[in-house]
């Protein structure tokens, strides 16, 4: 009788560590930009030569910060309202 108890506790903490598993989060990128563009960050081809870049001072970096998790299967960008990162082709 102890042993089927010990069994099924030990199969209910197996479950748990394993579904617990695909929802954890792993940061895969942290970034902090030297420059960013002067137009609000919006790009087309017909803006060529129109842009600007311009330097971000090192008190405002962390402002501007980029970071990128993984959470099971999919990437998030963390540090804009948890945008999916998708990919397109």
């Amino acid at each position: 009788m102890i042993f089927h108890v010990l069994l099924v506790v030990l199969l209910l903490i197996i479950s748990v560590s394993m579904t617990g598993a695909d929802n954890r989060e792993i940061t895969v990128f942290v970034g902090h930009p030297n420059v960013r563009l002067g137009a609000a960050g919006v790009w087309d081809e017909s803006m060529k030569g129109k842009i600007q870049l311009e330097k971000i001072p090192t008190e405002k970096k962390e402002e501007y910060a980029c970071m990128i998790v993984k959470r099971g299967d999919k990437y998030f960008w963390k540090s804009r309202e948890n945008y999916e990162v998708t990919k397109h082709l």
